[in-house]
């Protein structure tokens, strides 16, 4: 009777599994069909771009982005980097680099204010200092082709948008960053309906990947830009939303072509950063956070452990459900990654991944409510976290 009973909930479970898997499947691959790439536009891209870069003790990263930056062709631009306090050797790179590069100007940040997060601080005051149309925040550890900078001013211009971002191609000097960063852009690939989010003006349907940014300079103000999130650790996706609320489009396209960065230098670091932002994927919602990482930790634990246990507990159905489970699984996770430029091989270790994330996601969620999330020898605002 109670293996019986056992059996049944099995089933259910794992008939439940497979639709949603299914479901993220067909997500995964609208978008690869949908979502647009970043193009070479036809000729020179009129009007000014500037290049703001906000950098803090990045001396391993410096030279390369910036040097990929001053050499952008086909678009009138400048490049402004600001330095953020750096007690590194990032200053007395980016002053080198200076003396140069006619295109780059290099500026002092400020005594970080009350409420701010350091990024976007930086932000808002390389927006102060520029002079361009067109307004292109990447991140420091970004690298980029000489086309970057046109291809994104003109999908903003051609299409009529106050935002342009787009998902970058990553890089990994570790096995434990190849564990957790690929993450990131698998799931932005799965669960966000990328064909939706470009299309319908809703802010509800907005994703934005911080290392891309490129606003058209009236829809940046108008929606206040970085000084109307300044308190954000996901300040990408919220100023997508801002953008939108504001009546201007939104749009997230595929630029790993065009750019690639290095997010973390390392398994402690990459903890570090995810642990900063994770939970505030979900508004900082206790129970949203809670839930979705258990869900997902059963859809991905679940049916290999049915799997492995032996005939007489689990029913035919379970079985051959939990092997369609594995099945999508791989599935998903391999055309993901293939997607995304990531090496294939990382799909197979998918449930690690996943168990690593739901672990970082706790972390991350158990830092923001005891006001302890950190970034850059910065403590970072304390959040407003909601139960739901």
């Amino acid at each position: 009777m109670v293996l019986g009973a056992m059996s049944l909930v099995m089933a259910s479970q794992a008939q439940a599994i497979v639709f949603f898997l299914s479901a993220i499947l067909l997500i995964l691959l609208t978008n690869i069909v949908f979502m647009g790439r970043l193009k070479m536009p036809p000729g020179k891209v009129g009007g000014k771009v500037s290049i703001l870069v906000p950098a803090r003790n990045e001396e391993a990263n410096i030279r390369r982005c910036v040097e990929s930056l001053v050499a952008q062709a086909g678009v009138d631009h400048e490049v402004i980097v600001l330095d953020d306090g750096s007690t590194d050797r990032t200053a007395a790179i980016l002053a080198e680099l200076a003396l140069r590069h006619s295109k780059l100007r290099v500026v002092k940040g400020k005594e970080l204010p009350a409420g701010w997060t350091g990024k976007n601080h930086a932000c808002w005051l390389l927006a102060e200092e520029s002079s361009g149309d067109v307004l292109f925040f990447t991140d420091a550890d970004t690298y980029h082709s000489p086309n970057s900078a046109a291809a994104a001013s003109y999908a903003l211009r051609s299409r009529k948008a106050g935002l342009v971002s787009g998902i970058v191609r990553q890089e990994y000097g570790s096995f434990g960053e190849m564990l957790t960063v690929p993450v990131m852009n698998w799931a932005l690939l799965c669960f966000m309906p990328v064909m939706l989010s470009n299309l319908l003006p809703h802010p509800l349907f907005s994703s934005a990947c911080g290392q891309f940014m490129v606003f058209d300079r009236g829809a940046y103000l108008a929606c206040g830009g970085h000084k109307a999130v300044k308190g954000q650790v996901l300040e990408d996706m919220e100023l997508a939303r801002l953008v939108k609320k504001s009546g201007s489009k939104a749009l997230l396209l595929d630029a790993t072509e065009l750019v690639s960065c290095r997010m973390y230098a390392g398994f402690a670091d990459a903890v570090g950063g995810f642990t900063k932002n994770l939970f505030a994927v979900f508004r900082n919602s206790i129970l949203t956070n809670t839930f979705v990482w258990t869900w997902l930790s059963m859809v991905t634990v679940c049916p290999v452990l049915y799997l492995l246990l032996p005939s007489y507990v689990k029913s035919g159905a379970t079985a051959y459900r939990s092997l369609a489970s594995v099945a999508l699984c791989l599935l998903i996770w391999v055309v993901g990654y293939y997607k995304s430029k990531t090496p294939l091989a990382l799909a197979v270790i998918y449930p690690f991944s996943v168990i690593l994330w739901s672990a970082l996601a706790l972390r991350s969620m158990v830092a923001t409510i005891t006001g302890r999330s950190t970034w850059k020898e910065r403590r970072l605002p304390k959040a407003k976290v909601r139960l739901v």
